[in-house]
């Protein structure tokens, strides 16, 4: 399935978002949105219908056999940071309750943790990341959570959880970690043309692995000829169990 992790577009207008009905037209896969600060609800129901809303929210759950995902939503309406309030947590909570034993995949488009790219990170006294941990430290079944938002690839620990953030379709974020003084502008690139990128999320036996990609095609140094037969045997031969 293919998960868009909020930023559908830049100004939340219908048209916009007619736009990206046509881009996804042609996928014969089930499509899941999370909306972001740019989002806005009401065009989003209009142009995509079938997107599940509670409670006035676009938060929603992907019932799998043996696992689930859960799409959480974050849009505070006119602001860039994120929100969860106590609807929702309450929401998440329930739904949680309902299957304890599937394990959890959940997706939102605010990271609720800090990365270190600091005109970019939330707010420590910010509640809404709080009010979410409080939910996911009472419910073992979710295994992850995936994010948008801060257009870098990165990975970290939340709550004993892994959090992975995907890299942006759109112009990505500078890695820069140094702190920033808002009232003294120092020259230091906050966007850059970086390619386009996106994340794979394989859920194993074992767990979810995240592969961060690059929409541009790579020059490629070998590959899989009569050469490296041997190798890729070797590499790949089931190996006795102790």
């Amino acid at each position: 399935m293919l998960v868009v992790s909020g930023d559908m577009t830049e100004d939340g207008a219908e048209p916009s978002y007619r736009i990206l009905h046509d881009i996804l037209a042609p996928l014969d896969i089930p499509t899941l949105f999370a909306v972001g600060n740019h989002d806005r609800r009401a065009a989003l129901r209009t142009v995509f219908p079938d997107v599940p809303f509670n409670d006035g929210f676009a938060q929603y759950a992907v019932e799998l056999p043996d696992r689930r995902v859960i799409v959480l939503d974050t849009l505070e309406e006119g602001q860039d940071g994120g929100a969860f309030c106590a609807r929702r947590a309450e929401w998440l909570r329930t739904t949680l309750e309902a299957r304890e034993d599937a394990d959890t995949l959940i997706v939102l488009h605010h990271p609720p943790s800090c990365t270190g790219i600091d005109w970019m990170d939330i707010h420590p006294e910010d509640g809404w990341t709080e009010r979410l941990a409080r939910v996911i430290r009472d419910h073992r079944q979710v295994v992850a959570l995936i994010a948008g938002h801060v257009h870098r690839p990165v990975a970290m620990a939340w709550q004993g959880r892994i959090l992975t953030i995907t890299t942006s379709t759109a112009p990505q974020v500078a890695l820069d970690l140094r702190p920033i003084d808002p009232a003294h502008p120092d020259g230091r690139a906050l966007i850059v043309d970086e390619p386009p990128g996106l994340a794979l999320h394989r859920w194993t036996a074992t767990g979810i692995a995240t592969h961060f990609d690059v929409v541009d095609k790579p020059d490629t140094i070998v590959r899989f000829d009569h050469r490296h037969r041997a190798m890729i045997e070797e590499l790949t031969r089931t190996r006795p169990s102790d």
